[in-house]
């Protein structure tokens, strides 16, 4: 597939109504920026669930307007820079090329992202997992990984050290 060639959030906006029949409105859903940022990026590391958190990144909304479409897109380029990087880093600490590290080597590669003042993060994340102790594969961590914390949020900061 041939990448979007576009000057401006307007042009990619037009450019992917026209050339992939989404509908023409004033908000963009996921499925609908997925397909632009794979038109605009055609190799990239982008998948759904990172769209979503993008969208909930930049808008606070499950889906953005046409004016919000460039910083949405900044935004998956973010993440899908970081993707490639944090790929071989996984792979680099998964020595038994199981697809999984332990929980051990988990926490170390989500201290070096985001810091040894957010484990209240890391514990709640091990919390929702439907196996606790079970190694964590690579799309589980990637959504957490790419996520910007905010060290002035209160709940987002391990008051204990």
């Amino acid at each position: 597939m041939m990448a979007l060639a576009v000057d401006t959030n307007e042009d990619i906006v037009e450019e992917a109504v026209r050339r992939f029949g989404l509908r023409y409105e004033e908000i963009l859903l996921p499925n609908q920026v997925l397909i632009v940022y794979d038109a605009a990026q055609p190799d990239n590391e982008i998948s759904l669930p990172h769209v979503e958190e993008a969208l909930k990144q930049v808008t606070g909304l499950p889906f953005c307007s046409r004016g919000e479409l460039k910083d949405v897109l900044l935004e998956l380029d973010r993440r899908n820079f970081l993707l490639r990087d944090l790929k071989w880093e996984f792979a680099f600490l998964d020595c038994e090329r199981s697809g999984g590290l332990p929980l051990e080597k988990g926490h170390l590669l989500f201290c070096a992202m985001h810091g040894r003042n957010v484990n209240n993060i890391w514990m709640e994340f091990i919390s929702t997992r439907q196996n606790p102790e079970s190694r964590i594969t690579f799309d589980e961590l990637s959504l957490l990984l790419c996520k910007i914390l905010v060290e002035n949020d209160d709940s987002d900061i391990d008051d204990a050290n």
